[in-house]
């Protein structure tokens, strides 16, 4: 059932209780969306060790540090990086269906993509061609946008677009999330880049007295020494 969480609707739908669900906790560390960049740190048989290079978190400098599928990275090619001052279209759809040479990829609300010169073959304002690690590729125009403008009210109306989805450990995108997945995400949404995890969020930012607080702040759970949950005032 978590051989090929690639194809998430089908690897979410066998999760059915609440154990199974819980058992990801320690075993799955985070999601990387498609086309984000990962620096290789091991090779062992058909797995690799990377380190997603946008997710920020103190366990490696790089970014997030996991395992997964050899079959699930693909070269980086022409593609250019993608960084907050790029010039980039990220996905504002929850889900929506990116075509490249390759057929057709499922990809969530914040994946970020770039723009493709090569418009005369897109053949329709409905559709913006867009580059992709399979080559020249197109996606439904109504689905993505610029990174919005970053505001509370924007994170705010942004966040309760995501009310009753299903929580899921170390997901980071419309086919589940977990606290501080949403938080990372809707971030991504307006191009900035925050740490991945509850706890490295909770030091990068300011203490607010919780008379103070306004709407926007976040709020954490925890200890003295760590910071496991977190949400949004």
């Amino acid at each position: 059932a978590v051989a090929d969480p690639v194809r998430l609707p089908r690897w979410n739908r066998q999760l059915k209780s609440a154990a199974q669900r819980r058992w990801l906790v320690g075993q799955v560390q985070t999601q990387a969306l498609y086309g984000q960049e990962v620096l290789v740190r091991e090779v062992r048989g058909d797995w690799t060790k990377v380190a997603v290079i946008d997710e920020p978190d103190s366990q490696d400098p790089a970014g997030f540090p996991g395992w997964l599928p050899s079959g699930h990275l693909v070269p980086k090619g022409d593609v250019p990086r993608i960084t907050d001052e790029s010039d980039y279209l990220v996905v504002r759809a929850r889900k929506t269906q990116l075509h490249t040479p390759r057929g057709k990829v499922a990809v969530s609300y914040g994946t970020r993509l770039i723009p493709s010169a090569a418009t005369n073959d897109v053949g329709s304002a409905k559709w913006t061609a867009v580059e992709t690690t399979r080559g020249p590729g197109r996606i439904k125009s109504a689905a993505v946008s610029e990174p919005m403008t970053l505001s509370v009210r924007s994170i705010l109306s942004e966040g309760r677009r995501f009310n009753g989805l299903r929580y899921l450990w170390g997901g980071l995108s419309a086919w589940g999330m977990d606290c501080s997945g949403l938080l990372w995400n809707l971030f991504r949404a307006h191009g900035k880049t925050i740490p991945r995890d509850a706890d490295p969020q909770f030091r990068a930012g300011r203490k607010a007295p919780m008379k103070k607080m306004k709407p926007g702040d976040f709020i954490f759970w925890g200890t003295q020494e760590f910071a496991h949950h977190v949400a949004i005032y």
